[in-house]
């Protein structure tokens, strides 16, 4: 008697001491509550089992046939696998009491794995429909979600055909998401650094498990496929539940998060924004009824996506409240911009035709060049200003205006800046409504953090303004001690933070500061429990050595050299300083930084800067990072620490603390 026939004796006896023991395993019940369900399996099971020993030297089974018997019931893979794999055990059991050679109990072992296999194959088919089920999401038009569906039905449309040539095999940072992560559209929504750190995280174990998945489906190793894929399944989920999350709350309030992230995006490059807004609405509405208005303001919109969709890339514009619409546009040029505005006004030139009526709305544009960390301006006041230059262009009887020149630009400084007057200051001040945020100083050979610049700024609503804008009012009214003062007292609150990150930081601090009791009191009270590098411009180091070394001297207190060869250096007080181990850092001026990849001689030059550090022991930082090109530079002459928007802005401790676990960077 040959094992088949063996088998084939003995399968309902198997199968039902076996059903016997599997309704006892606690695992089992684990995934399956009910015993209809369970004895509805076993009988599946048992029938399957029966055909599959008729037909397995023909290896008719099928995935037709195995869709057909579990499309019955909806039991998760492991118990099938469970069962199955208990199953064959069982049956070789029995073939090793009779007399049977080993060599047919594997053959009939293979066999079985092979049918199992295909089991693995035809589950992974049926969880695809809940991949599909995620196309008809109401997210589905926005950006993010779009591309991320678009690679997720490229892997769909590979199972469904059996056809792995049109699998998607790419990696994260090749994939089509990643280079829309950096969109406009994308950066709006994800605004929220924590929330867009974990979706990065997500996405590289996304492609690191489709594409092991891949791979072993070509291998047709379906179990080890499955595993992958379920894995696969629940971060597709979580993945797409997080892109829903970012979307909602930035959707809920629009206008908000669109000026939210007008406000970051200034801290790291120019941009462009317009207003665009219509003229005699009401009037209007009354002639034509508000609905058709609306209608055709919607009409508008769907032209103005239309033709901005081809330079989502650069631009992004929304429907707003204070305004019909918000236009944002960055890396193209003042003409670039221009003509890209002159296009949507010939769109707004067009009659609008709504049933029987032909409207045509007036408009005004106002668009605004915002450089990088210039006017530093809240949410709100971006809305203000925006709003003034629109009221401005209708009273001059226009209907574009264009704020770029610098003079422009600096008429609008002085309008925001009556805001920023002696008593908001003294407000502030003595509220103690300022923050101390921390630019981090780069290692240029290791890319790691080293250390970290502490900057003041003044908590304004959803804003925090550097100082840039009230430091000079600040001198003006003889309270620099007293900011100074409040910057010690944020970073003593924020030392069981920074100190996770390192046990140095630099500060700037005024003269008069130093010589006032108070302060030194404060000071000396915190370098106990962390070490400080005081910054001080060569100017002011020059004029008050004195005052340098005394301090050095009676507190060990460590200096930098700020905006190091602006101008006003002696290499004699350089090189005395450096003797008494007064200063151990020079920070070279940006102006020397900022152009070096333009210019040989400027390159030069902070070569030669960087070979006296090394030659004196000092610590050479070069600031004004501010992109790739220019980082190069600095690792090939030898620069020790960089510094600049390129590698890390001004930011919040916690943050940064989030961003070191990664190094990731936004």
């Amino acid at each position: 008697m040959n094992y088949l026939e063996i088998i084939k004796k003995n399968i309902d006896k198997i199968v039902d001491e076996l059903h016997e023991e599997l309704k006892k395993d606690a695992l089992i019940h684990q995934f399956i509550n009910s015993d209809f369900t369970l004895d509805k399996l076993f009988e599946i099971q048992h029938l399957l089992a029966k055909e599959y020993i008729e037909e397995i030297e023909q290896n008719k089974i099928t995935e037709e046939k195995l869709l057909e018997f579990y499309g019955r019931i909806d039991v998760a893979y492991p118990v099938i696998y469970k069962c199955m794999s208990s199953l064959k055990v069982k049956i070789l059991t029995y073939l090793n009491m009779y007399d049977i050679s080993k060599e047919e109990i594997l053959e009939f072992g293979k066999k079985f794995d092979l049918f199992n296999n295909l089991l693995a194959k035809i589950y992974i088919k049926k969880d695809i429909h809940i991949l599909q089920d995620l196309k008809d999401s109401p997210f589905k038009k926005y950006l993010m979600y779009k591309t991320h569906i678009e690679w997720l039905n490229k892997i769909i449309n590979a199972l469904e055909n059996d056809n792995l040539n049109l699998f998607p095999l790419v990696n994260a940072k090749k994939c089509k998401f990643n280079k829309i992560l950096n969109y406009p559209e994308s950066l709006m929504v994800c605004i929220d650094m924590n929330k867009c750190s974990y979706l990065h995280d997500l996405h590289e174990l996304l492609h690191k498990s489709a594409n092991s998945f891949y791979l072993l489906y070509l291998k047709k190793e379906y179990v080890q496929a499955y595993l992958v894929f379920k894995e696969f399944k629940e971060q597709s989920l979580k993945f797409i539940a997080t892109i829903n999350e970012l979307y909602f709350i930035a959707y809920s309030d629009l206008e908000r998060a669109f000026f939210n992230f007008l406000t970051l995006v200034n801290e790291q490059k120019n941009y462009f924004v317009s207003l665009i807004d219509f003229k005699n609405l009401k009037s209007l509405n009354k002639i034509y009824g508000k609905d058709n208005i609306t209608k055709a303001i919607n009409i508008i919109e769907q032209k103005l996506k239309k033709y901005l969709l081809p330079k989502q890339s650069k631009c992004f514009f929304i429907r707003g409240i204070t305004a019909n619409f918000y236009l944002y546009a960055s890396d193209i040029s003042e003409e670039e911009y221009k003509n890209l505005i002159y296009g949507i006004e010939l769109l707004l030139k067009e009659e609008i035709s709504i049933e029987d009526l032909k409207i045509k709305l007036d408009y005004v544009i106002a668009s605004l060049k915002m450089k990088k960390d210039d006017l530093c301006l809240s949410s709100d006041d971006i809305v203000k200003v925006l709003l003034y230059l629109k009221e401005k262009t209708k009273k001059e009887n226009k209907k574009l205006c264009f704020i770029f020149e610098d003079s422009q630009i600096e008429e609008i400084r002085k309008w925001l800046n009556q805001k920023y007057d002696f008593n908001y200051i003294e407000r502030k001040l003595r509220n103690k409504e300022l923050d101390v945020v921390f630019q981090p100083i780069i290692n240029t050979l290791t890319d790691k953090y080293e250390f970290f610049e502490t900057l003041v700024r003044i908590k304004e609503e959803d804003k925090l303004i550097s100082a840039g804008i009230f430091i000079d009012k600040v001198y003006e009214m003889g309270k620099i001690t007293e900011l100074d003062l409040i910057v010690l007292e944020k970073i003593e609150e924020k030392l069981h933070l920074i100190k996770q990150l390192t046990d140095t930081i630099f500060v700037n601090v005024s003269f008069i500061s130093l010589l006032n009791e108070k302060y030194i009191q404060k000071f000396e009270k915190i370098i106990q429990k962390i070490n400080i590098v005081l910054e001080l411009t060569e100017q002011k180091m020059i004029e008050n050595l004195n005052l340098v070394e005394n301090l050095h001297k009676k507190y060990n207190i460590t200096f930098a050299i700020d905006d190091f060869g602006s101008g006003y250096s002696s290499l004699k007080t350089v090189v005395d300083l450096t003797r008494d181990r007064v200063i151990k850092f020079l920070k070279i001026d940006g102006t020397l930084i900022q152009n070096i990849d333009k210019d040989k001689y400027l390159k030069k030059v902070a070569k030669i800067i960087s070979v006296l550090g090394k030659e004196m022991s000092l610590r050479v930082i070069a600031e004004f990072v501010e992109n790739e090109e220019v980082y190069k530079i600095l690792k090939e002459i030898g620069i020790d620490l960089s510094q600049g928007y390129y590698l890390e802005k001004p930011q919040e401790i916690e943050n940064l603390i989030v961003k070191q676990e990664g190094m990731l960077n936004f």
